[in-house]
């Protein structure tokens, strides 16, 4: 997978491998939807395989032959090319199985929980792959390219990353769908999507139409077909959508705007607000170009100016939403939890069940705002040191993760000596703040 024709019959490998898989898994699932879904997943091979044959076939011979190849391109030279290209197709691929998947549940009226239980397994193994490969190249790039960070907003890492924002919406939509029976056309417009995006990063990538470093191939004729191939892919799954939207049952459950459906809601709101700005940085310099010849690059502070301010309540937001139970969260359990004395625990409660309130979960607040004065102090270090802005908001996060994991073993060594729960809740965040100050005053120093 060193070239271009290689790559692409590595890519029909792991289709045919994934539909076998499928195949194989899907034994207790019905007949109707079975057929459906290898007939669309049929069609994405019948696809790629014309493709090889007529504009990139990896079997075509050489004459005259020479003495010796040219060889790989200089900057594949490395050993992550052995794992990154597999594993980041391994994610791509995956998206193909839950596009077939949910046409043919579409189909066949079974967009339900039970597809929803089945097709989580591949929405999380596509998302895994998917996330494990960008990394992976984002560590290639940084020692390879000299760009003095692990993401530079390259064209091609961006049409990586869209399909990435997309599994991430679907996954947590699958869970409401399999949990709660809510959410069903967002799932199959995801599933769409996600695999579109796919499909539109191998044809700017194989197409020669943007100027990356990861462009290996310049031969007009491919664009035109994968264009082609993604134009039918994409108008035969919305006609089947609007043909057929009408069999799923939409089970109109009472919610709350207090609950965990409602956070899932607001992230996948979020995650496509940085879709599309991912997508417009992407795509307007092509249009641009198209309409008056001019060309434009759209660099990295274009997309720090539109994410970053959307990151923090976006990070407020992932700390609440797990912490929220389904259909309806009462705030003012909180309250009565936070205001539990130790002479409530022994003259009223079980301490158990007293102790199962008292959960770091109920410190989602605190925990959102030390996220933020974390960040800050990040921020504080990134203008210090010269770090870029990529690698403040990483080490933010990382940092708003690593709290809430000393809030959870705090949590969970209080209650197994039977401590002072109360004085448990309190510790995290005031080390967690101890920690900030003093970063801020150490780093502030000119």
């Amino acid at each position: 997978w060193g070239n271009h024709e290689g790559s692409l019959l590595l890519w029909l490998l792991v289709l045919s491998i994934f539909l076998l898989i499928f195949t194989i898994t899907s034994k207790n699932l019905s007949n109707k939807y079975r057929i459906l879904t290898l007939f669309f997943q049929e069609i994405i091979i019948a696809g790629f395989l014309l493709f090889i044959l007529f504009t990139s076939n990896p079997f075509m011979s050489l004459f005259p032959i020479p003495n010796e190849g040219t060889g790989l391109n200089p900057i594949l030279q490395d050993p992550a090319l052995a794992i990154h290209p597999p594993i980041l197709y391994l994610g791509y691929v995956g998206t193909s199985i839950i596009f077939s998947s949910s046409l043919a549940a579409l189909i066949s009226g079974s967009v339900n929980k039970t597809w929803a239980k089945h097709i989580k397994n591949w929405v999380l193994v596509s998302w895994i792959f998917l996330s494990i490969g960008i990394l992976l190249g984002s560590i290639w790039a940084y020692y390879e390219l000299g760009w003095g960070g692990f993401w530079f907003w390259d064209p091609v890492e961006n049409v990586s990353l869209m399909p990435w924002f997309c599994l991430t919406a679907l996954f947590h939509t699958i869970l409401i769908l399999e949990k709660r029976e809510m959410f069903h056309s967002w799932a199959v417009i995801l599933s769409i999507t996600t695999f579109s995006l796919s499909m539109s990063g191998t044809f700017l990538v194989r197409s020669g139409i943007l100027n990356s470093i990861h462009t290996f191939a310049n031969d007009p004729s491919r664009g035109v077909f994968i264009l082609c191939f993604l134009f039918i892919l994409i108008t035969l799954s919305i006609f089947i959508y609007f043909f057929y939207q009408n069999k799923i049952k939409n089970n109109f459950t009472k919610t709350y705007i207090v609950s965990k459906e409602t956070a899932v809601l607001v992230n996948n709101l979020f995650m496509m607000f940085f879709l599309s700005v991912v997508l417009i940085g992407t795509v307007y310099p092509i249009f641009l170009e198209v309409v008056n010849n001019d060309k434009i690059s759209v660099g990295p502070p274009f997309y720090h100016k539109l994410i970053v301010p959307f990151l923090i309540p976006f990070l407020i937001f992932m700390a609440i939403g797990p912490n929220l139970n389904w259909i309806k969260h009462k705030i003012n359990k909180i309250n009565k939890v936070l205001s539990t004395t130790p002479n409530d625990l022994s003259a009223n409660t079980e301490p158990s069940s007293v102790l199962q309130k008292m959960s770091s979960r109920t410190l989602s607040l605190p925990f959102a705002t030390l996220a933020l004065v974390l960040l800050a102090s990040i921020f504080l270090f990134k203008h210090q040191r010269n770090f870029s802005i990529s690698q403040s908001i990483f080490f933010g996060i990382a940092a708003g993760f690593g709290y809430k994991l000393i809030s959870d073993l705090f949590y969970l060594g209080f209650r197994s000596f039977d401590l002072n729960i109360n004085l448990g809740i309190y510790i995290p965040p005031t080390i967690a703040l101890c920690f900030s100050v003093f970063f801020f005053l150490r780093l502030s120093k000119p």
